[in-house]
C-alpha cells in the first residue's frame, strides 16, 4: 500500500509482525481492513517469516523491526522484549515526524503507556492485556 495524503494517519503497534499478531489476535485482518476505509494505516511491528495476511498488506503500511521474535523460545521473546523497548521511543518519534494523528498499542506491559506519551505525544489507545492461549 502506497500513501494517501487525503486520510489521517493512524499507527498499530505490537511486538511481533502482523502475521505473528494474526495468529493470536484472528479479527486483526478486519480490524486492519477497517480503519482503512477512513485512515492510512501504519502496523509497525517485528519482521515476519510468515506470510503476511492479504488483507493486511492490501490496506496498510507495514514497518518492520529489524528482528523477529520466535514465540516459542521464552529466552529469546524476552531478549527481543528489550530490543522492542529500545526501539519504542524512536518509533514514536517516527510517528510524530510522519504526522500519525493516532496510535494503537498492544502490549502487557502498562508502563509503554507512559513512555508513548513521553516520546509521541498525540493521541494514543492501548490494549493491556497477555491472554494469548499459545504463548
Amino acid at each position: 500500500m502506497s500513501s494517501n495524503p487525503h486520510k489521517p494517519r493512524i499507527a498499530w503497534w505490537h511486538r511481533f509482525g502482523p502475521a505473528e499478531q494474526t495468529e493470536m489476535f484472528h479479527a486483526l485482518p478486519q480490524v486492519i481492513e477497517t480503519l482503512a476505509r477512513d485512515h492510512e494505516v501504519h502496523f509497525y511491528g517485528g519482521t515476519n517469516v510468515k506470510p503476511v495476511p492479504e488483507s493486511i498488506r492490501r490496506n496498510c503500511i507495514i514497518h518492520e523491526l529489524p528482528f523477529y521474535t520466535d514465540r516459542s523460545s521464552p529466552s529469546d521473546i524476552k531478549f527481543k522484549f528489550l530490543l522492542y523497548m529500545i526501539c519504542f521511543p524512536f518509533m514514536a518519534l517516527h510517528c510524530r515526524l510522519k504526522g500519525i494523528k493516532l496510535v494503537h498499542v498492544e502490549e502487557s506491559v502498562p508502563l509503554f503507556g507512559i513512555l508513548l506519551w513521553i516520546f509521541y505525544g498525540g493521541k494514543t489507545s492501548m490494549t493491556v492485556a497477555d491472554i494469548y492461549s499459545d504463548i
